[in-house]
């Protein structure tokens, strides 16, 4: 069969690692998140299977807690973001308003 000039089309990369789980805490850059403006902080609740989208890139939907640039939680939202953009953070629990 011809090379297609893709590697693994249409499946995730072998690098599973790559997708955002469930009590992650993430950072994403403004380009890499649809959609807001600015860094996009936030600790995983919920997620749903990447996907490839038009650009080639893979995705996922995420559903959380955004967290401010001061570690206190600000609301919850959701946003599609791109797998290779994400950071997945080593960051100590945040703190809730009392």
């Amino acid at each position: 069969m011809p090379d297609s000039g893709r590697s693994n089309p249409g499946r995730l990369p072998a690098n599973r690692s790559r997708a955002v789980k469930p009590g992650a805490r993430i950072d994403v850059p403004e380009h890499g998140y649809c959609f807001g403006s600015g860094h996009l902080w936030m600790v995983v609740e919920e997620v749903g299977p990447p996907f490839r989208w038009r650009d080639g890139a893979w995705w996922q939907q995420v559903a959380g807690v955004t967290v401010h640039w001061d570690g206190s939680l600000r609301g919850v939202r959701t946003a599609q973001v791109r797998l290779d953009a994400v950071a997945v953070l080593k960051i100590p629990e945040p703190r809730t308003e009392t």
